[in-house]
């Protein structure tokens, strides 16, 4: 519980409208919303309106296009959660380069449709089953402080029970651990490693205030592109794309799949 800090077995109940914090019951809630929350509540309860991340639906569609699967707030910096693609589409494929170079020629590495598993098994290549999610990330703090994000320490936690479906396809260099979580195993994996080039963790900083980010010339709220280190000031929101290794094989094929074992997503943010 976010206010009496009670365990309460997975039984915490989520603040209705942002989502960003639990409850053990009704009088912990309102006690929390009188003393510090209301304030945070209004403040996160939504992501800014912007082409590149809908999360509601806008014209004749009848679905938002980024619908929004977890989202939090730390040191006055928020973010909202989302998945590339439809919930439905199978999950990404990373390739190990051990097959002559030509077979990777002109394959983007955030692309679901460019190399489908027939082809890459004919290469004998190894797939890895990889979740993309889509975060959108946004400093509100009232100080006028800009805020650091550290999109390289993300985290995702499953739920319990789910272990060995998730460690499978684990490859060296992926940073991932089991813990205990209520008396019984959870686990925690950090974004992917990218056995490609040896850049790092397979995450992409697209856009900044929705100007597109390029390689070229990174605009200065991009600290390291590699990392995903960003430092925002008031106002200032970020899209970054990140991938996590869940599991290879049958039991974890597509988006939803993985999604409905994940339990939290952190992303850590500070006040420089």
């Amino acid at each position: 519980c976010d206010y009496c800090g009670k365990k309460d077995g997975g039984k915490l109940q989520a603040c209705s409208l942002c989502r960003s914090v639990h409850y053990c019951g009704r009088a912990c809630q309102l006690a929390d919303y009188k003393a510090w929350h209301r304030d945070d509540c209004v403040n996160f309860a939504r992501p800014p309106f912007t082409a590149e991340f809908l999360t509601e639906p806008i014209g004749e569609a009848q679905f938002a296009q980024a619908p929004v699967f977890a989202s939090g707030h730390k040191d006055g910096v928020g973010f909202w959660v989302s998945v590339a693609g439809n919930v439905e589409a199978s999950l990404d494929l990373l390739v190990d380069p051990v097959c002559p170079k030509s077979a990777l020629d002109g394959i983007d590495r955030f692309d679901k449709t460019a190399l489908d598993e027939r082809r890459a098994r004919r290469c004998g290549l190894q797939v890895q089953n990889l979740l993309t999610l889509v975060v959108l990330v946004q400093n509100r703090r009232k100080d006028g402080q800009k805020g650091l994000v550290l999109s390289a320490q993300c985290q995702l936690m499953s739920v319990c029970g789910v272990v060995d479906d998730i460690m499978k396809g684990r490859v060296e260099g992926d940073r991932a651990f089991v813990w205990q979580w209520s008396g019984r195993e959870a686990t925690v994996i950090c974004a992917a490693d990218d056995q490609w080039n040896d850049e790092g963790p397979r995450l992409c900083v697209t856009y900044i205030n929705g100007t597109k980010v390029t390689g070229s010339r990174p605009p200065p709220q991009v600290l390291n592109a590699t990392r995903g280190i960003l430092a925002l000031n008031p106002g200032d929101y970020a899209i970054v794309h990140m991938q996590f290794r869940v599991g290879f094989g049958e039991e974890i094929s597509r988006d939803w799949e993985a999604l409905c074992r994940m339990r939290s997503f952190r992303l850590p943010a500070v006040a420089p």
